[in-house]
């Protein structure tokens, strides 16, 4: 029918390094694909948009026509740069902390990890004695940032990111299972 297939990447990066796979080749087959540089990478804003020369040239025009056009912008292109430049082996010291914090919390009696076939950064969870939104809070009250996730927000999603080391796990791991002994001897 001649439809061009866009592929929003924002999690494309993050998929290569879990694959160990070249981005290109994880969306050859599409017409366009757009890259956020600032989700995960580390950026201060930014995303790219890859396309035909033809699709590129369009999307300049309509960038301009809709007042999309930014002056004085190579000091946010070169973080860009830097960022992509870096972000294999960022992007897998995520997929580690995240791999720590599934640890941690698998190790905490009354939490379920719901491990995708291939992790990244992100680690899904429930707990049985509280409400997700009530876990949440509570760590939110010691500190760490997590929210409900999924249809029923029964579930619960923690992002690790560049901004998240090593020792702030383990005090989100010793957090989640201090949240959960205080509503057990409630």
């Amino acid at each position: 029918h001649g439809l061009a297939l866009h592929i929003d990447g924002a999690r494309l990066l993050n998929a290569a390094v879990a694959l160990n796979e070249k981005p290109a080749r994880l969306v050859a087959g599409a017409d366009s694909v757009s890259v956020c540089l600032s989700k995960g990478l580390g950026a201060p804003v930014g995303s790219m948009l890859v396309g035909s020369e033809a699709f590129m040239h369009l999307a300049q025009r309509w960038r301009k026509a809709v007042g999309g056009a930014m002056r004085q912008s190579g000091v946010l292109a070169a973080a860009g740069l830097e960022a992509l430049e870096r972000y294999p082996a960022q992007l897998a010291a995520d997929h580690h902390k995240a791999n720590l914090l599934r640890t941690g919390l698998g190790n905490i009696e009354g939490v379920t990890l719901h491990t995708p076939p291939r992790p990244t950064n992100m680690v899904v969870f429930t707990v049985q004695a509280m409400a997700a939104e009530a876990f949440c809070a509570a760590m939110h009250g010691k500190g760490v940032l997590i929210a409900p996730y999924g249809g029923g927000r029964k579930e619960i999603r923690a992002v690790l990111h560049c901004d998240v080391s090593p020792e702030d796990v383990a005090m989100a791991v010793e957090c989640a299972a201090a949240v959960l002994k205080e509503r057990g001897s409630q």
